[in-house]
């Protein structure tokens, strides 16, 4: 699963969420659409975008589908979280938990995440 920019001139003007068949994933385009309608900045829509990533990959790791996702699974998808790696470099003003291994290479993401 992926996030894809589409920009314009630089700009980013539509952010889409595909699947690994590179297919939008409809409910997920829909409403990053929705914010784009609203006037949301794009680094919101970014934002969003690469959480919902996080959630659907979830969502498809428990062999659910999104419509089927209660407060009961919350718990398990900030488990889920918890262990997701983060490729991305941060600036953190305390400890950083490093893992290492071929199951989770590098950083794992902020717990305000």
């Amino acid at each position: 699963m992926r996030v894809v920019k589409e920009r314009d001139g630089g700009v980013v003007r539509r952010v889409r969420l595909v699947d690994g068949d590179g297919e939008p994933v409809t409910a997920a385009c829909r409403f990053l659409d929705h914010l784009v309608d609203r006037g949301f900045s794009p680094h919101t829509i970014c934002a969003y975008a690469y959480d919902l990533r996080r959630l659907f990959t979830f969502v498809a790791a428990e062999g659910m589908d999104w419509r089927e996702f209660r407060g009961p699974d919350a718990l398990r998808l900030l488990a889920f979280l918890r262990r997701a790696p983060s490729r991305r470099p941060a600036q953190r003003l305390g400890l950083t938990v490093v893992v290492g291994g071929p199951e989770t290479p590098g950083r794992l993401l902020a717990p305000a995440t």
